[in-house]
């Protein structure tokens, strides 16, 4: 009864539907963003060849400072984020190029580039801090499972001592190599070369 509840608390720590929302999330914000800039640069092409002069001048301004950036959106989306929050404080800091955005007519799209790229680091942050305490909670319970697990080990083994026939003691011997399984994630070269053998044996009785 009591492995049957530790376990019941166990299960929803491995499977943590919370990260994996929000991972959706930061997927769907990081094509967002894809989008956005792509627009700006098709927007500052279009300009640089276009007929009005003082939006072809704007786009020449634009272009001279995100050509720094121009490929930025191919990085991993963590690296990503802090580009785009450089680029953007840069961008505020300096007033030519904010008179050359209204001019070509993306300072709206500029903000909301600035927004997305400011929510998605937030769900970034959200999801870090979920998954350390997600790892924290799962392995201590995977600690208790484990020790509930030898503790009615145990319980079978006493009754393969006292009460032995031929179904508890497959049943204990079952029960016992997971539970070295788990003692031992990672098998030695000598533990491989046993099971192997066993294995040779098992197949030459058959």
């Amino acid at each position: 009864s009591q492995l049957i509840a530790d376990n019941a608390k166990f299960q929803p720590m491995v499977k943590n539907p919370r990260k994996i929302e929000l991972t959706d999330m930061l997927v769907m914000l990081n094509d967002e963003r894809k989008e956005i800039f792509s627009e700006i640069k098709r927007i500052i092409k279009l300009h640089l060849l276009g007929r009005d002069v003082r939006k072809r001048t704007a786009a020449q301004t634009l272009v001279m400072f995100f050509q720094a950036y121009w490929g930025v959106m191919n990085e991993p989306m963590n690296t990503i984020t802090g580009n785009l929050s450089e680029m953007f404080s840069k961008y505020k800091a300096d007033d030519e190029l904010k008179t050359a955005s209204v001019t070509a007519g993306l300072d709206l799209l500029l903000s909301e580039f600035e927004s997305c790229n400011k929510d998605f680091n937030d769900i970034y942050v959200q999801r870090a801090a979920i998954e350390a305490a997600h790892e924290l909670s799962a392995s201590e319970q995977k600690s208790i499972v484990s020790k509930s697990y030898s503790q009615f080990c145990n319980v079978i083994e006493q009754a393969v001592n006292y009460a032995p026939n031929e179904d508890i003691l497959a049943l204990f011997n079952n029960m016992n190599d997971l539970r070295k399984t788990y003692a031992v994630p990672t098998p030695t070269v000598k533990d491989e070369m046993k099971s192997e053998l066993v294995k040779e044996i098992g197949r030459a009785h058959v």
